[in-house]
C-alpha cells in the first residue's frame, strides 16, 4: 500500500535498469541487451507503462587477450544474429522516453528526468553514455542515482557505527537477493532482473531507521 507519494522525487520517475555488456571495462564495451522498468512511488512496476527491452548488435568484437568477456556466448550470438543496430536502438529508446510524458520541472526550463536504479550502477553509466551520447544521457537521466550496492554498504556502516552486527557479510546482488528472499519473476530474463532489483531496493528502504 502506498502511504505517501515520493514528493522528493520532484516529478521525476525511478527506473530500474539492467544491462548485458560485452566486457568488464565500462569504457570499452558494447551493450547487447538493455532493459528498463519504470517504478511507481511504492517501487513497484508502474501499471500501464510498457518496459523498454531491446537487444543490440555489438559494434566491437575485436577482443584482446586481456579483455574479460562478461556476456554469455549464447547471448552474444543472439545479439549478433537478431539485434538492432546501436543507433536504431538509441532512437527507439528516446521515443520510449518521450512517450512517458515526463512533466516539466517546477520552473519550466526542462523536463523531469529518470532516476536510475541498479546494483553497482557505475558499471552501467559509461556504457549508457557511450551508447546514447553524453548529451542525450544528461537530458534523460538524473544524477541522483539509487544503487542497492551503495545502500548495502551504508546499512553495514550504520549498523557498525551503532555497535550492531553488520546485516550483510557480502554485498553481491545474488547474496542480497537471497537475504531478502527476492526471486526473479518468470518471463524475460532482463526485465526480471529489473524487477528483482526494484524489489531488493524496496526491501532495503523498509529497514528500521536508527536514530
Amino acid at each position: 500500500m502506498i502511504k505517501r507519494g515520493m514528493q522528493h522525487w520532484n516529478g521525476c520517475m525511478v527506473v530500474a535498469i539492467s544491462l548485458d555488456i560485452t566486457t568488464a571495462d565500462p569504457a570499452h564495451c558494447d551493450i547487447i541487451t538493455v532493459a528498463m522498468v519504470i517504478l511507481d512511488t511504492n517501487l513497484e512496476p508502474l501499471r500501464g507503462v510498457q518496459p523498454f527491452n531491446i537487444t543490440m548488435v555489438p559494434e566491437n568484437l575485436e577482443f584482446t587477450a586481456t579483455d574479460k568477456i562478461t556476456a554469455k556466448k549464447k547471448d552474444l550470438l543472439r545479439a549478433i544474429e537478431t539485434g538492432f543496430g546501436q543507433e536504431t536502438a538509441a532512437s527507439l529508446f528516446y521515443d520510449w522516453v518521450v512517450r512517458l510524458g515526463l512533466p516539466m520541472t517546477k520552473y519550466g526550463k526542462e523536463r523531469c528526468k529518470l532516476i536510475p536504479l541498479a546494483h553497482d550502477y557505475r558499471r552501467f553509466q559509461q556504457p549508457l553514455r557511450n551508447w546514447l551520447t553524453s548529451e542525450v544521457y544528461d537530458e534523460v537521466f538524473s544524477d541522483k542515482i539509487r544503487d542497492t550496492l551503495v545502500v548495502a554498504q551504508y546499512l553495514n556502516d550504520r549498523a557498525a557505527m551503532h555497535g550492531h552486527k553488520v546485516p550483510y557479510s557480502r554485498t553481491s546482488l545474488g547474496y542480497l537477493g537471497a537475504h531478502y528472499h527476492v526471486r526473479e519473476r518468470p518471463g524475460d530474463e532482463a526485465i526480471g532482473a529489473c524487477v528483482s532489483t526494484a524489489q531488493l531496493y524496496r526491501a532495503m528502504t523498509r529497514e528500521g531507521v536508527v536514530i
